[in-house]
């Protein structure tokens, strides 16, 4: 996971850094990873980061969509025959001396991981660098990094295992990992997937969390899948303070985000991320509905008045069941639905009293409460399949 925040002119990136567990220690010391920065090292702040947010939340026009099905479902419940497919329903939901050399211009060790911020303006330059730290990298991948940026790179490492391993021990093991915060002038936000074109492999997944909501500009990569969450955020002081936010707010059900998915071969991605603010109109109008506190009990009125809408309905439809004589006006059938409060029963409580003034039997109420009550039912599914669309 890789948060990023672009803000004010400065990108604020965060990578995390994660070693197996069933790595050995000879096998973590050899690892590294190198990320060109888009900017000159001396307008770059670097830092090592205790703490790693964690993001928890949901997709807005989706989790709407999901409520409603399940509010029409439950609003079939007091028809009492429809219990069974309603809880179906729900159970189932869920080189030479004369070669450039690459000038080191930051250097930290924290908890085991080791940060090297540098300058070096050719591939060679940084083959050189990682060679004196006893790395050694494909001349492919020494390509796709060497073309990126402006000859600015962030190196990390993990040089004593033991320390890294201390330090990333605990059962909240996201908010205890280590990652690597890198600042630098950008005015939109930039992730370099071209860097990544060298990794081996037809499937690997890159996942990248902005806070707020964000949209990918000029010609996205191809396979990008873009998600706006609504939900909460945890993480260390430090952590929350370099992404802009104050760890004595609430950050709970309140924190808008965005993650940019990426799967495949990586030698397909030719071009880098950049993204700026932005997000669908649906999405912004759900996850402002689900920010206002008073969302609930007006989500809940709704619900009421839909209910009876469409009971009224079903009760106008089922009208022909009664013989044209005594059939009643479409504003008594209409009223009939009200009765649905009570359930199906109450609605054959009034559709009897009915028949029993207009010298009918009992047989004919009972057909239409069946009628009203089946009709209602596929009401309900005819409304719910459009939430589908949102999927």
């Amino acid at each position: 996971m890789r948060p990023s925040t672009c803000r004010d002119g400065t990108e604020h990136l965060l990578l995390q850094i994660v070693v197996d567990e069933k790595l050995a220690d000879e096998q973590v010391s050899r690892l590294v990873w190198v990320t060109p920065v888009p900017a000159p090292a001396a307008a770059v702040r670097a830092g090592i980061l205790r703490g790693f947010p964690r993001f928890r939340g949901v997709q807005p026009a989706k989790y709407l969509a999901s409520s409603a099905r399940e509010v029409l479902l439950l609003m079939s419940a007091p028809q009492i025959w429809t219990l069974p497919i309603v809880g179906l329903g729900l159970l189932l939901r869920s080189g030479d001396s004369n070669r450039e050399e690459a000038i080191l211009h930051q250097r930290m060790v924290r908890d085991g991981v080791e940060l090297e911020l540098i300058s070096a303006e050719s591939r060679a330059a940084l083959a050189d660098h990682l060679t004196r730290l006893g790395l050694t990298l494909p001349d492919s991948a020494l390509q796709s990094l060497a073309a990126r940026a402006a000859g600015c790179f962030a190196v990390v490492r993990v040089v004593d295992p033991a320390a890294y391993r201390a330090a990333t021990e605990g059962s909240t093991r996201l908010l205890s990992s280590l990652g690597i915060e890198l600042s630098f002038p950008a005015q939109q936000g930039f992730f370099p997937l071209v860097a990544s074109s060298a990794l081996p492999g037809d499937h690997v997944e890159v996942v990248v969390t902005v806070l707020g909501f964000a949209q990918a500009l000029e010609k996205p990569p191809a396979g990008l899948v873009t998600e706006h969450y609504l939900g909460d955020l945890e993480g260390s002081a430090e952590a929350l303070q370099l992404l802009g936010l104050d760890s004595r707010t609430n950050l709970r059900e309140s924190v808008r985000y965005t993650r940019f998915k990426l799967t495949g071969a990586p030698r397909t991605w030719q071009s880098d991320l950049r993204f700026g603010p932005g997000a669908p109109r649906l999405q912004q109008a759900a996850a402002s509905w689900l920010a206002n506190p008073g969302s609930r009990w007006l989500g809940l009125i709704l619900a009421l008045v839909a209910y009876l809408c469409v009971s009224m309905l079903a009760t106008w439809c089922a009208r022909p069941v009664w013989p044209p004589p005594s059939r009643p006006s479409g504003r008594e059938a209409a009223a009939m639905g009200l009765a649905n409060l009570l359930s199906v029963v109450g609605v054959l409580v009034v559709a009897r009293q009915f028949a029993r003034r207009r010298g009918l039997s009992s047989k004919t109420a009972l057909k239409f409460t069946a009628a009203s009550s089946a009709l209602f039912f596929l009401l309900l599914i005819v409304l719910a399949v459009p939430t589908h669309l949102l999927h």
